[in-house]
């Protein structure tokens, strides 16, 4: 709202949130009609300014659907990841050491119908996904133990928080390359420029993925041709 906490008051409130946040989409709320106020708000970083009209609310729905769509990873660039085959990600980058690497990532799905996801990354190709769902976490070791024999992963990337813990520790005691990734830790890394940090290694890692993911990055990433997958990425 652009007349809040105060008259004139709601440009300031969305110049601090593009600065603590440039990928959200800001729409601004004008009770009144004022050039000046519109102005403002579009220096400050508003992506539209509706009228509070009745007239206005099909056009308001409209806007927050497509700032929605919008997200952290535009969706083509997504489908255009799913589209690039694993042989064109492969030898895009031959001098990057990334393109050599081979490792594994578990997301341990929760009770109530979550699925667990196994994904195998072979250079900038993730290769192989696999899905299911079982709440027997040492089931969940057994499948991570039988994929690690065939692909023989430098590193297993365990989401560690709550029932993933026990696959996590298990698999340690086994000596599998495990790595615990806690999500609500502070983030050390930078975005690529180096300027962006973030507050935790949840946000790092969604932003990490968007720049491996941008089609004019110089590696070209290649995922699995899956839609809720899709779904999933471009939320």
């Amino acid at each position: 709202d652009l007349d809040s906490p105060a008259p004139g008051a709601g440009p300031q409130i969305m110049k601090l949130v593009r600065e603590r946040s440039p990928t959200t989409t800001v729409l601004g709320l004008a009770g009144r009609k004022s050039y000046e106020l519109v102005v403002e708000a579009f220096r400050a970083g508003a992506a539209d300014v509706i009228l509070k009209a009745p007239e206005q609310i099909a056009y308001l729905k409209q806007r927050v659907h497509m700032a929605a769509a919008d997200g952290v990873i535009p969706h083509y660039w997504a489908e255009a990841a799913q589209q690039r085959t694993p042989a064109e990600a492969l030898v895009s980058s031959p001098d990057d050491p990334g393109a050599r690497i081979v490792m594994m990532a578990v997301d341990v799905g929760r009770s109530g119908g979550n699925e667990t996801v196994i994904m195998v990354r072979r250079g900038w190709a993730c290769t192989d996904m696999v899905a299911f769902q079982n709440n027997d976490t040492m089931a969940v070791v057994r499948r991570v133990r039988e994929i690690s024999r065939h692909v023989k992963p430098s590193s297993i990337v365990i989401d560690a928080i709550g029932v993933g813990a026990g696959v996590y520790d298990r698999l340690r005691e086994l000596d599998e390359p495990v790595v615990p990734f806690m999500a609500g830790e502070a983030a050390t890394e930078a975005d690529i420029s180096g300027e962006m940090r973030f507050l935790n290694r949840r946000a790092w890692a969604w932003w990490h993925l968007r720049e491996l993911l941008n089609p004019y990055a110089p590696m070209k990433l290649s995922i699995p041709n899956d839609k809720i997958l899709l779904t999933q990425l471009a939320i």
